[in-house]
């Protein structure tokens, strides 16, 4: 390893514009990238670009992230899929796909953790001022059409 460093120094300083295919064995293994990706986690950053990062060093294809989401209802604290037809798991991955929902445990439940991921987004996009704004974490019509695929441009989806 030290050995190719020293050749891209040397490569760069001398102004070579090729390197030599290393083959397969220049690979990351998976514990690597699982570490760059935690380290991506730790500093917030958006969880598409993470599956955008994870799938350039694991050679897959990224999946598509969704730039929006329509809900038909508005939605708050003790939502869950069967009361809702799945708009819970909808919106949270929705919020996962922008940076703010997290969470890696069962989805489909609106409880503490996608409550604050919506008042993050609501802050993130003008439409509370603070958390301890009353709308702050619900999903009301003002946030579903700021999230709605009309309001991003896009054609709506059923």
């Amino acid at each position: 390893m030290l050995k190719r460093l020293a050749f891209f120094g040397a490569a760069l300083a001398f102004g070579a514009r090729e390197f030599p295919d290393y083959g397969t064995d220049s690979a990351l293994t998976s514990t690597q990238v699982n570490a760059i990706v935690s380290i991506l986690e730790s500093f917030g950053v958006a969880g598409s670009t993470i599956a955008n990062v994870q799938a350039a060093l694991t050679g897959s294809a990224p999946q598509p992230s969704s730039n929006c989401v329509d809900l038909s209802q508005d939605l708050t604290l003790g939502a869950t899929d069967s009361s809702t037809n799945g708009a819970v798991s909808q919106l949270q991955s929705f919020l996962e796909s922008q940076g703010y929902f997290t969470y890696q445990g069962p989805k489909g439940y609106y409880g503490f953790i996608t409550a604050q991921a919506v008042g993050q987004y609501q802050m993130a996009h003008g439409l509370v001022s603070s958390s301890a704004d009353s709308a702050y974490g619900i999903v009301g019509s003002q946030t579903r059409a700021s999230m709605g695929c009309k309001a991003q441009g896009e054609p709506a989806t059923l």
